[in-house]
């Protein structure tokens, strides 16, 4: 039983069913139930939907390059979350940039090799 004088468990309805986080939330200006932290999955992709009416206007070459530079994104979560970065836009940057950062090394590697081949061919 609560002193006299303090406000007690009665007061607030806690054991009524109809007290809901609404009426909780209007009574005291608190939220009881906290919102959860949102997964970085979630931000990720949260993120790329803002992207999107951007997306809209882009011609169709540049949305597949668009497309893929979301991809490249999502395929690295995992280690973007090892990150403390609160913008989720900062680590997908650097996934897009790393995705062509690995193009470009392989188009190097092409060409040399190709370089290769053209050089041998003119010996014979």
């Amino acid at each position: 039983m609560p002193r006299r004088g303090s406000i007690g468990e009665e007061h607030f309805h806690f054991r009524n069913a109809l007290w809901g986080k609404t009426r909780w939330t209007l009574f005291f200006g608190i939220n009881p139930m906290p919102q959860r932290k949102m997964t970085w999955k979630g931000r990720i992709e949260q993120r790329i939907e803002s992207l999107l009416p951007y997306r809209r206007v882009l011609s169709d070459s540049d949305e597949t390059c668009f497309d893929q530079m979301m991809q490249a994104a999502r395929q690295r979560r995992s280690s973007s979350a090892m990150l403390l970065c609160e913008e989720p836009l900062n680590v997908m940057l650097l996934s897009m940039l790393l995705e062509s950062y690995q193009r470009i090394e392989s188009l190097e590697r092409r060409l040399a090799e190709l370089r290769l081949i053209l050089c041998r061919e003119s010996l014979d």
